[in-house]
């Protein structure tokens, strides 16, 4: 599992339970990433893991990594929320799981890991949304349709 952020307190409390629960398959990396070393980095990855808490605010936002994981092709794990059903579709181009529920969570990572079928499909399905809906082109479109 690869973690990117450098936000305190949270980076402090992940490099605390690294060490706590002796976790070997965990990089923490807490430094900022130009955007082309992120973006290989991002496309390294199997699976991107959107945000999980019961947080209110998560209910009313789609957050950017998930945005940028559509548009790298990446299959995505996230929350379930009203936000994110306005444009992810559980099942298509990505998994929703329950907030703040780590046995969803594990359980949407395994089915990933085990079904390279659905794996391909959600990434396959998460660039399409990306092209269709949010292209730069296509969100100006709208932006300038709507104000007229």
């Amino acid at each position: 599992f690869r973690i990117i952020g450098w936000g305190e307190p949270i980076a402090g409390r992940i490099k605390k339970m690294i060490s706590d629960y002796k976790l070997t398959n965990v990089n923490l990396t807490t430094v900022f990433l130009q955007s082309d070393e992120l973006r290989n980095t991002m496309l390294s990855a199997h699976v991107m893991l959107g945000q999980f808490s019961g947080h209110p605010r998560l209910d009313r936002t789609i957050q950017n990594k998930n945005i940028e994981a559509l548009a790298l092709g990446l299959p995505l794990v996230t929350r379930d929320s009203p936000s994110n059903r306005e444009l992810l579709e559980n099942g298509l181009n990505c998994l929703f799981v329950r907030p703040s529920d780590p046995r969803a969570l594990a359980d949407a990572i395994l089915r990933l890991k085990t079904d390279q079928m659905m794996l391909s499909k959600i990434a396959s399905e998460a660039q399409v949304t990306y092209s269709q809906r949010l292209m730069a082109e296509i969100l100006t479109e709208q932006v300038a349709f709507s104000v007229k």
